[in-house]
């Protein structure tokens, strides 16, 4: 059999090699990549959108935008998208995907069903966003 080898470290040594070893299964870029205007984001995608929404804002091609806005499908599940856009027409709710969790698919299911308004699904490719409009019941 063979040994197992072992390290000695300070506290502060201990910390920093976990730091290092810890990964996100989801591939999260760090806090200071997905910053945008004060507001750490769950992604750099999210990040960028949100920046690209202030753009729009200023440029008066949409009216206003919210994020983390919580939403209820049906009588026992809640949501929170990522945001709620409003342009002249009315409100959709955006959701930035790197990829669909298992999770994210039961959302669009009940979205389908209960959604209150029209949910665009947006994947960064490239330099460009990817959109799929998902109509609920409201839009």
């Amino acid at each position: 059999m063979g040994r197992a080898e072992t390290e000695t470290a300070d506290a502060s040594e201990w910390a920093d090699m976990v730091k290092k070893k810890k990964h996100n299964k989801y591939k999260v870029a760090p806090e200071e990549e997905r910053t945008y205007n004060g507001t750490v984001y769950h992604s750099k995608a999210e990040s960028t959108y949100a920046a690209q929404a202030d753009m729009l804002l200023r440029s008066r091609d949409i009216l206003g935008w919210k994020r983390q806005v919580t939403f209820q499908l049906g009588p026992d599940n809640n949501t929170t998208v990522d945001f709620v856009t409003t342009d002249r027409h009315g409100e959709y709710v955006v959701e930035v995907k790197g990829f669909e969790t298992p999770e994210f698919k039961k959302v669009k299911k009940l979205w389908k069903k209960y959604g209150p308004m029209a949910m665009h699904i947006m994947k960064r490719v490239g330099n460009r966003w990817q959109v799929s409009i998902l109509r609920g019941k409201g839009g």
